[in-house]
């Protein structure tokens, strides 16, 4: 009882925090294990594949739980990570598309969706795009981002093949999707040590999980 009333505590502070949090938004937020697994159990619809993996012994005795918790609760109350979700399977100019996909018909898709969805558009690629041009300042749009990577003598493909990089902060805070919220509770905890100076976690999730997977479990 006593864990559950302090993670209602945190989450509540959290929220707090995040007093710019919009009814249906999607956050981070610390549940206690039963509650989440009952939720699982009766209420999610969407057919999720769960499985327990425990740390490899060696791995686990590495493992700073301390620092484990001080990033959970940090990232408690951030919108879900949809900043970089999008950039977490694009790591080669050519090899990640499916035919006919390409950087041209992908640029056509977010050009039309930009048009369509404005907020959805800024919130999901604008500002990771702008970030990758290194213009935190200017906030620019999608044709100002085409234009300024043709001036710059480079492509669009090389743009989206930038990677992520941990300490970036968005609008509303760091942006973390769901594998990799948890690689980068690994990175506080040590797993990575003495590496981690030199990984980033946030982009090229898919890749990493599962080199987490060969070596910590």
């Amino acid at each position: 009882m006593g864990w559950s009333n302090e993670i209602e505590k945190q989450n509540n502070a959290s929220v707090q925090k995040r007093q710019t949090v919009k009814v249906g938004e999607d956050i981070i937020a610390l549940i206690p294990l039963d509650e989440w697994w009952d939720f699982e159990l009766t209420k999610d619809d969407s057919n999720p594949h769960i499985a327990l993996l425990p740390l490899h012994p060696d791995i686990r005795a590495k493992f700073n739980e301390t620092a484990a918790w001080e990033y959970a609760w940090s990232m408690a109350g951030n919108l879900y990570g949809y900043h970089n979700m999008i950039f977490s399977w694009k790591d080669t100019l050519t090899s990640n598309y499916l035919p006919p996909l390409d950087a041209n018909v992908v640029a056509c898709v977010m050009t039309i969706w930009s048009q369509l969805q404005p907020e959805y558009a800024a919130n999901m690629w604008n500002e990771a795009l702008n970030k990758r041009l290194l213009e935190f300042l200017h906030g620019l749009g999608l044709p100002e981002v085409l234009v300024e990577v043709e001036k710059r003598g480079s492509s669009f493909d090389e743009l989206l093949t930038i990677p992520e990089q941990d300490d970036w902060n968005y609008s509303d805070g760091k942006s973390t999707s769901c594998i990799a919220f948890i690689l980068e509770m690994y990175k506080e905890a040590g797993l990575f040590d003495p590496i981690a100076s030199s990984v980033s976690l946030s982009g090229k999730t898919c890749s990493v999980f599962w080199f987490a997977i060969l070596v910590f479990f």
